[in-house]
């Protein structure tokens, strides 16, 4: 708990994964990690959001978080795939192999879905989001929240949209 009084302060990964897990755990919530990101604001990332904000595009955007991603968060790795007509917006948290991290990804696809939505509006219709996790006995809190197609089990963990979308002024 001393660690969460100074907001500049960086919890150390395993602390980082752990809390949500524990939490959902304790709280009978399986979506704890999906509720934690319905909860934020672009502006929770601290200053480097006024950077975000003033990109041209939602891909400009995506890409200075990549770029100043030391400044956010170093233990999520995001990169931008184009295929076609469809960008993949892939995320990955870069934890020790077998280490419990389902609620920390669903905390990091919510807040990519939710600061693109704070992005582009009504604009944003993303085709579908993966997660590389089993799905959960009930899918209705993913549903709702992405109010897209919601794929488990996937190869990666993301948001498939489409390219002119993320292009779009």
């Amino acid at each position: 708990p001393t660690m969460l009084n100074d907001p500049e302060f960086l919890l150390p990964l395993e602390a980082a994964l752990k809390l949500p897990e524990s939490s959902a755990d304790h709280s009978s919530c399986p979506t704890f990690g999906l509720r934690m990101a319905e909860a934020r604001r672009m502006s929770d990332i601290g200053v480097v959001s006024l950077l975000l904000g003033h990109q041209r595009t939602l891909r400009d955007m995506l890409h200075t978080s990549i770029e100043y991603r030391h400044l956010l968060n170093r233990t999520l790795a995001m990169n931008l795939e184009t295929a076609g007509n469809m960008v993949v917006i892939r995320e990955e948290i870069m934890a020790e192999a077998g280490e419990p991290k389902r609620q920390a990804t669903e905390l990091a696809i919510g807040i990519l879905h939710r600061t693109c939505k704070s992005v582009m509006g009504s604009l944003w219709n993303p085709q579908s989001v993966h997660f590389s996790h089993e799905a959960p006995a009930s899918q209705k809190e993913h549903a709702r929240f992405f109010r897209c197609r919601v794929v488990f089990d996937a190869e990666f963990d993301g948001i498939v949209c489409s390219k002119e979308d993320i292009d779009q002024p």
